[in-house]
Parts: C-alpha cells; sequence; structure tokens
C-alpha cells in the first residue's frame, strides 16, 4: 500500500463513457430508417502541455496534473427499402419465374470537428523558427486516445441484390413441381462520399458478388475495387519517371469510368455424406440476414467477417457428419499506385473425420502457386464437451511452429466466450 500513490501516478489511467441512442421507424411504409447518436466522455486525470524549445529547436512537453474530460459524439442516419422484379418465361418448359429482389441502402454520417483549441483536446504549438505550426492531441498516447480529429459528412451508398430462378421439375407431383435455384446469392456496390474531405471526396466502388453451383456444394466468391479517380505520370527531384493518383475522374483522362484496383477471386467446396439440410451458402444467407434485420449496414468489413465465421474449420464443427474434405482456390490481383501489378493465387484443403462420436481429427494445409511453397498447415483434435468444444491445434513445421489449446462455447452467439493456452516458436 506504501507504493499506491506512485502506483497511480504512473498508471496508465482513464475512463470511458458511452451513451447510444438508437430509433428504428418506418417511413412511407415502404422505406425503414435507422438514427442513431453516440455520446462519448473520457476522464483523465492528466493532460499533455506542449511548448517549442528554441534552443533545441523542437517541441517539448510536461504532464499537467488534474481532473479533464473529453466529450465529443457522432451520429448517422440509414434508409433502405426492398424492391422486387418478376420476370417470366412463358415459352420455357424448364423456367417458370426469375425474382429480382434489389435492397438500396443510404446512410449519412456526421461527425463535427473536435480539433479547436479552445475545446482543449488539441494544442496547435510553433514546430519550429520559421513559425510553423501543428496539432498535437492532449491525450496522445493515453489509454483511450483523444476525440477525432477533423470533421467527417460522408453519404454512404449500398446496394444488394441477389437474383434467383424458379425451375419447373420433371415430376408430376404437385408437392415437388418447382424448385429455387440461386443465380445470384448476392451483388453488393458500395460507395460512399466525404462531403468534409478537400480532395478524394468519392471512395473506391467495392462490387463483390457470390453465387453457388451443384446444390451449393461449390461456391464462387468474386469481389473487386474500382478507382473512380485518374492516374498521372510525374518525374521526382530526381528525374525519375513516377506514377500516382491526381484528384481528377478517370473518364475525365480518358482513362475509362474508373480504373480497377485490385479483385479477389475465390473457389470453395465441400465433399460430405451431409444429411443436415443447412450448408455453407446457407449459413452466410442466415448470417447476412439476421445482421441486416437487426439494423445493420452491409459494408466490406461485415462482409470479410461473415465470409471468416462461415470458412474457419475451427470456429464451426459439424459432429453430424462422419468426415469432411473441403477445398479453396483462391487468386488476388492488384495494382500498386505507381502501376505495377501483382498476381498471388494459393489452394488450401481442409478437412475432419471422426474417429468417434465425440472426437475427431482435423487438418488445413495448402499450396502456394506464386512462391511454390506449402502454406502454414495446421493438424487438430476436437472434443465434443456438450456445451463446450475442445479444439487442440498443432503447426508442425514452418516460421510460425506453434501449438494451441482453446475451449470454446458451442453457441455461435458466445464465439468469443473461449479459454485459451498458446505455445509459439517464440517461447523456446
Amino acid at each position: 500500500m506504501a507504493n499506491l500513490p506512485q502506483l497511480l501516478r504512473d498508471a496508465n489511467n482513464g475512463a470511458r463513457n458511452t451513451i447510444p441512442i438508437t430509433s428504428n421507424f418506418t417511413l412511407f411504409k415502404y422505406f425503414t430508417g435507422t438514427a442513431a447518436v453516440n455520446f462519448t466522455e473520457l476522464w483523465y486525470l492528466e493532460r499533455i502541455n506542449y511548448f517549442f524549445n528554441p534552443a533545441e529547436q523542437r517541441v517539448d512537453r510536461n504532464i499537467e496534473q488534474g481532473f479533464n474530460r473529453v466529450s465529443f459524439f457522432n451520429s448517422s442516419f440509414a434508409l433502405n427499402t426492398n424492391i422486387y422484379g418478376f420476370y417470366k418465361f412463358k415459352r420455357s418448359k424448364r423456367v417458370e419465374t426469375v425474382r429480382h429482389h434489389m435492397q438500396p441502402t443510404f446512410s449519412f454520417n456526421f461527425t463535427p470537428d473536435f480539433s479547436d483549441p479552445r475545446r482543449g483536446f488539441f494544442q496547435r504549438v510553433q514546430t519550429d523558427s520559421l513559425g510553423n505550426t501543428q496539432l498535437f492531441s492532449r491525450h496522445q498516447g493515453f489509454v483511450f486516445g483523444s476525440a477525432p480529429l477533423g470533421e467527417a459528412r460522408s453519404l454512404g451508398i449500398n446496394i444488394r441484390n441477389t437474383v434467383e430462378a424458379k425451375l419447373l421439375n420433371r415430376s408430376d407431383t404437385a408437392a415437388n413441381r418447382t424448385r429455387k435455384i440461386p443465380i445470384l446469392q448476392t451483388l453488393n456496390i458500395a460507395t460512399n462520399y466525404n462531403f468534409a474531405a478537400d480532395s478524394f471526396q468519392l471512395a473506391p466502388v467495392n462490387i463483390n458478388t457470390r453465387t453457388a453451383f451443384f446444390d451449393n456444394k461449390l461456391n464462387v466468391n468474386l469481389s473487386a475495387t474500382f478507382d473512380p479517380y485518374a492516374s498521372g505520370t510525374f518525374r521526382n527531384a530526381q528525374g525519375q519517371e513516377i506514377t500516382r493518383r491526381i484528384n481528377e475522374f478517370a473518364f475525365t483522362r480518358g482513362q475509362g469510368l474508373a480504373r480497377l484496383r485490385n479483385a479477389t477471386l475465390n473457389v470453395t467446396g465441400s465433399l460430405n455424406p451431409r444429411r443436415a439440410d443447412r450448408n455453407p451458402g446457407q449459413m452466410r444467407d442466415e448470417l447476412t440476414n439476421d445482421f441486416i434485420n437487426q439494423g445493420g449496414i452491409m459494408n466490406e468489413f461485415v462482409e470479410n467477417e461473415i465470409t471468416r465465421i462461415v470458412n474457419d474449420p475451427t470456429l464451426y464443427i459439424d459432429w453430424e457428419i462422419p468426415w469432411n474434405l473441403g477445398f479453396g482456390y483462391n487468386i488476388v490481383y492488384s495494382v500498386q499506385g505507381n502501376g505495377m501489378t501483382n498476381l498471388t493465387q494459393a489452394l488450401n484443403l481442409n478437412g475432419d473425420v471422426s474417429i468417434s462420436e465425440k472426437w475427431k481429427i482435423n487438418f488445413n494445409s495448402g499450396i502456394d502457386f506464386s512462391t511454390r511453397q506449402v502454406t502454414q498447415s495446421m493438424i487438430g483434435i476436437a472434443r465434443n464437451l456438450h456445451c463446450w468444444t475442445m479444439n487442440i491445434n498443432w503447426i508442425p513445421f514452418g516460421r510460425f511452429t506453434s501449438y494451441n489449446i482453446d475451449i470454446r462455447v458451442n453457441s455461435a452467439m458466445l464465439q468469443d466466450l473461449k479459454v485459451s493456452r498458446r505455445r509459439s516458436f517464440f517461447d523456446r
């Protein structure tokens, strides 16, 4: 207890208070809206004072003790609706109807500028003898940071599409007269426009689409990012020719509507004696629909998280099937700012086999065709503990040789609740 005052002085302390306010409403019967405001207040027992040191030609600082508050907020507003289109084929013997479901979402986000030195969150300080100044956060490096720097006013646009067909079966039974097949399980187009930015206000356009074949046993995912701004060629101080992005739209420079920045093609499939009705494609649709029904807005981050959950064999283990063999083929194409291109491709194999009702052996490996090397490989054992699942995973070779033991809750809602023990080659 004698060292408690010194501990409090040296500790990285602080408190964060957040008040989220959200409201859902219906507008003109066909539009669903979500309005939200998040208030945040940070409490600290000290803050930083900056001053210019003319003798050393640098910015120095000292710590000012005392209770101080950092208050800020951000707001958002989203509006979405559903549009359905039906295309009937009267002359076709197999295709009865094609249904197109479009869900456009418009969202507006606003964050004021909290950098005014009068608020006390930032300090404008001289940085050199020429009189140049710079803004410094008075809570730089603190546990909860500071208020956001700069104003943000952005309009986000996301258009989600699904296309499916209703086919006539050859069977004459009324119960099985038709069946549905997906043509495009999803086609998302998203971008945003930042009104507060002084340049490059329009963000790149993200497009991703997904479909499946052979009763969802083969899944194909394609995503791409298109840059609406042009690129120009310049010479640097050394006389070298460089290529960089410029603040002019591509079509004004004769470079088309947009330039392809990167593209990813992912093909996944699985072989197993599955008896259950739910497949990876349906699992993805369930997660997506649950997220949207709870007021969420689809974007690239959400799509990547859903893909990670569906594809990660360590997160979900189907104890009802005796064996499973899955594969994935991935191609990534990217264009750097200087115009150089890069292409990588890899094949991944994963699977599991039941050795008893409660035990499974699983593996994960692959080949990187770009480097012609075996990718990080894993061998694991899983044990069904009724409400919990224990995983023992071992990476036997490579740069990251390690093992880990995880015990996690089986419920998908509580996947983050787990106990872990890890040991890697760094511990040797």
